[in-house]
């Protein structure tokens, strides 16, 4: 599929290889159910319009930066197989309702979804890889699954609820969207940045031990001891319950609060 339109009523499946590629591609007001092996190079816009739905449901792997919008009415694109982003350094889209209940991986550039979730949201599993980012960048998401990988948590806008496994290693980051991540395991983020928006961490057990916590805007609310060789805060708000422990803080402008005990031990 390298150029046009695919529309209409009926039911449009393919059932062993799909290639993507060209230029923008329209799925108008139809569902195409992928049952195919599947290859994109990321060229050419993938737009989903007046109620479409795209589901995925053994494999598409993407090679390169691609993007992937939405346009008039509620689009879906459902994951219950597997799909890989395996090339390209930059940001990757979609626009569209995203329900992942299979396998998301992110193992280039980043993968950033816009779309929010429907239904029962994203009961899979999202794995990323080192270096590589998986970002929230609007939308209201409902994630019951695993993230999981050393890679790295951006949330950019909109809102997530995260009740699932947190395993992600990397850096999380806020910059201006609604993050309530409560999961059922403990958490070990590298690092902790809130510059916009508001991020809580309440881990069902455990400690957070990030080589930094920086706070500039927004509010970062941490319900679980933390302890930190680095905190900076210049603005904004650093809450929470847990006890907070760090050994160098710089503190130019924000508010301290919440209820768990706050100590800094050499400058």
């Amino acid at each position: 599929w390298s150029g046009g339109t695919v529309a209409g009523g009926g039911a449009f499946t393919v059932s062993n290889t799909l290639n993507l590629n060209g230029t923008t591609k329209f799925l108008d007001g139809r569902v195409f159910t992928n049952n195919a092996v599947t290859t994109w190079d990321g060229t050419g816009l993938l737009r989903l319009q007046n109620t479409a739905s795209f589901n995925n449901n053994v494999s598409l792997t993407v090679s390169g930066n691609f993007a992937s919008d939405a346009g008039t009415g509620v689009n879906t694109f459902n994951n219950t197989g597997t799909f890989t982003k395996s090339g390209g350094t930059g940001a990757s889209s979609i626009g569209a309702v995203f329900n992942n209940t299979n396998t998301v991986n992110v193992n280039a550039g980043t993968l950033n979804l816009t779309g929010g979730t429907s239904g029962g949201g994203d009961t899979g599993a999202f794995n990323v890889t080192l270096g590589n980012t998986l970002q929230f960048g609007n939308g209201t998401h409902a994630v019951t699954g695993v993230i999981a990988g050393a890679g790295n948590l951006l949330l950019s806008a909109g809102t997530v609820n995260m009740s699932g496994a947190y395993t992600l290693t990397g850096a999380i980051t806020d910059s201006g969207g609604t993050g309530n991540l409560t999961p059922t395991t403990s958490m070990s983020p590298a690092s902790i940045t809130v510059s916009a928006g508001a991020l809580t961490l309440t881990p069902a057990s455990g400690s957070l031990a990030p080589t930094f916590v920086t706070v500039s805007s927004g509010t970062a609310t941490l319900n679980a001891p933390t302890s930190t060789p680095t905190l900076t805060l210049s603005g904004g708000t650093l809450n929470g319950t847990g006890v907070v422990t760090t050994t160098d803080m710089a503190w130019s402008g924000g508010t301290v609060a919440g209820g768990g005990a706050f100590t800094v031990s050499n400058t």
